[in-house]
């Protein structure tokens, strides 16, 4: 008995193999986007997607009910291109950092 959650997401992947590992159906469907958006058209019970302060979700109605995964992200330089390069590379972490 019951519904089926739909799910909307830009990772269908993780959330698939996360609910399957539990045992929990769920109907999955992929969007590109802002996947925030789905619940407040319609389109699903619930969203997985990337969270850093939740503001976003807090704005659309949403709280965060369950953490899947821990990511963060790495720069990764060739060390021959650091040297060569190394005022674009200062450039670029300046950027990434601001």
């Amino acid at each position: 008995g019951g519904i089926t959650p739909r799910l909307a997401t830009k990772y269908p992947r993780l959330a698939r193999e996360h609910f399957a590992a539990q045992g929990r159906g769920v109907e999955i469907i992929e969007v590109g986007g802002s996947v925030e958006v789905a619940p407040l058209l319609g389109l699903s019970h619930w969203i997985v997607d990337l969270v850093d302060t939740g503001s976003t979700l807090r704005a659309n109605g949403l709280v965060e009910h369950e953490t899947i995964l821990n990511v963060r992200a790495t720069l990764i330089a060739n060390r021959a291109s650091q040297k060569l390069k190394l005022e674009r590379h200062l450039e670029l972490m300046t950027r990434l950092e601001g």
